[in-house]
């Protein structure tokens, strides 16, 4: 439909801070209620989410969730999952 790709960058980048810049030039300023990420790239938008509230993080094995979660603001509420086959 008319779509070119380009090597140009649309802003917000959705990656590490470009994930809360983006929710924050989309949705606004109020932290979120719910997050799910599996990667370094999700924790900035992790960290925003209200701490009375849901996140969800997903990893292969527990010494990675560890390792991420070590890196989040400590009084999150969150859920692990592991994916299958890990």
């Amino acid at each position: 439909h008319g779509t070119v790709l380009t090597a140009e960058v649309a802003e917000p980048v959705t990656v590490g801070q470009g994930k809360v810049d983006a929710y924050r030039q989309l949705i606004g300023q109020d932290p979120p209620i719910f997050s799910a990420g599996d990667s370094d790239s999700d924790l900035d938008m992790l960290d925003l989410t209200r701490t009375d509230c849901l996140t969800i993080l997903v990893t292969k094995t527990m010494e990675k969730f560890q390792g991420l979660k070590d890196r989040l603001k400590p009084d999150l509420n969150i859920i692990h999952l592991q994916r299958p086959g890990a």
